[in-house]
């Protein structure tokens, strides 16, 4: 997971942060998603919303992908209650 994380950019500080608050956990409370899968799930969740605006499924994909490069390239983070 660290791997994924360093080549997002994100700092030790900042992916502490992710793992406490916002990264799946099992019922154990282990860890079992990677920052990009939480960015991916972010991503799918906003662009699906435009589905009710009379967006296209394809559409839809397009944007969930704009918002994941966003995230990924840590030019875009949503504030705390969307992740």
């Amino acid at each position: 997971m660290k791997s994924t994380a360093s080549a997002i950019g994100l700092t030790p500080n900042a992916l502490k942060v992710l793992e406490k608050r916002y990264l799946k956990k099992d019922e154990e409370g282990k860890v079992i998603e990677a920052p990009a899968d939480l960015f991916r799930r972010v991503a799918k969740t906003i662009a699906r919303a435009d589905m009710m605006y009379g967006k296209s499924e394809a559409d839809v994909l397009l944007l969930e992908e704009e918002f994941y490069h966003m995230m990924t390239s840590l030019d875009f983070l949503p504030n705390s209650p969307h992740l």
